[in-house]
This record gives structure tokens, C-alpha cells and sequence, in this order.
């Protein structure tokens, strides 16, 4: 039996839903996602989609990092945030490290389609030459991808660097996030209200 995740609008960047488990038989919840914008990047490399691994679970872990800030705050001082924050999430404090409380997996990836943002054009007008914007794919907004159109050479015969290669909307996976039993009931929360928050408006 299936139940929708509380809060998440379906239209935004990624859906979701909740495979309903109990505690006792799974501490881990888990979610259906699927990607509705095409992904930029997410690999080892800066702006690079990895093939294998896609979609990272220490990536999300941050991301979610990321939202409980904003969801969590106002804080009363950065030592105060960096203290609740720690708690939750780990790091180094001033005593001793302390490990992330929130564990995220990521398996199941599917329908990976990789191709280029945009195709750099030879100019009819200036044999040899490339036209100097490359034109987008159809399933572009070219305004919000300028980074990714690449570059060609001052004389435009040769492309310098090969316009970024994104992975297209469709991109499945599935997520785990186990929440340790010692976080309290306002810690647990904050974390859901982060992960619908990274769900509706952050995504991957």
C-alpha cells in the first residue's frame, strides 16, 4: 500500500511518494522518486553527469543539510544553529566529531537518458566557421542553462569545449532515509519538513 508524501506538490522539481512500512519491520522509510527537470551534472566532476552513479546519497544528505538550515532557523546565534545542526546532521565540534544521526541511501536508478543541452551550428554564411550560439534541444530553457552551451575558439572554427552533456526528466530512483532513535520528536520533524522542502524546491 502506497500513501502520498504530506506537503509535496507533484508539478515542482521531483515527485514522491512514501512506501508506507512500520518502524518494527523497517527503519528505513522509502521513497519513489522520479526527476520532472532534466538533471545538470550531480557526478564527481563539476557539471558532469556520472553514469554509474547518478544520483548520490551523500549528495542528498547535504542537500537536506542545506534546507534544515532555513527550515530549522531562525537561530538565536551561529553557535547556536552550528550546535542543533551538529546534532543532527554531525560534524566536527569543538570536543570531539560526531556522526550524522540522519542515514540516506540510494538505489533502483532508472531511465538514465544522457544527451547534449546544445549543438553548436556551422554558419552558412562563414565557411569553416561555427555559428556563435549553439542551438538548444527542444527540451531546453536556454536561459537558465547558459552555462552549459560551452565555447568555441576566438576564430570559431573549432569547438574549444563541447556544450554539457544533462540527464533528461524521466530519471528514476529510489531513496532511504533512516532517522536515529535518539533524535527527539522536534528533530525528527525538522528533518521531514527538510526533505519535503528539498523534494518540492530543491531537488537534485
Amino acid at each position: 500500500m502506497r500513501r502520498s508524501s504530506p506537503g509535496l506538490d507533484p508539478s515542482l522539481a521531483l515527485s514522491a511518494w512514501s512506501e508506507a512500512t512500520t518502524a518494527r519491520a523497517d527503519p528505513w522509510t522509502h521513497y519513489a522518486c522520479e526527476l520532472v527537470t532534466p538533471l545538470y551534472g550531480g557526478g564527481v566532476r563539476s557539471a558532469e553527469v556520472d553514469h554509474t552513479m547518478p544520483i548520490r546519497a551523500s549528495g542528498i544528505r547535504g542537500q537536506l543539510r542545506f534546507w534544515w538550515r532555513i527550515v530549522a532557523g531562525p537561530f538565536a546565534s551561529p553557535e547556536a544553529m552550528f550546535e542543533r545542526e551538529t546534532a543532527i546532521w554531525g560534524g566536527v565540534g569543538a570536543s570531539s566529531p560526531s556522526a550524522s544521526q540522519v542515514a540516506v541511501r540510494v538505489d533502483r536508478v532508472s531511465g538514465l537518458k544522457i544527451e547534449p543541452a546544445f549543438v553548436y551550428q556551422t554558419n552558412p554564411n562563414k565557411p569553416g566557421e561555427y555559428k556563435t550560439m549553439p542551438k538548444e534541444a527542444d527540451w531546453v530553457e536556454s536561459y537558465a542553462l547558459f552555462p552549459a552551451r560551452g565555447d568555441l575558439t576566438a576564430d570559431k572554427h573549432t569547438i574549444k569545449t563541447a556544450p554539457h552533456r544533462l540527464a533528461l526528466a524521466g530519471l528514476g530512483f529510489r531513496l532511504h532515509l533512516k532517522l536515529d532513535a535518539r533524535l527527539s520528536a522536534q528533530q525528527r520533524q525538522e528533518v521531514m519538513t527538510a526533505l519535503r522542502w528539498w523534494a518540492s524546491f530543491g531537488g537534485v
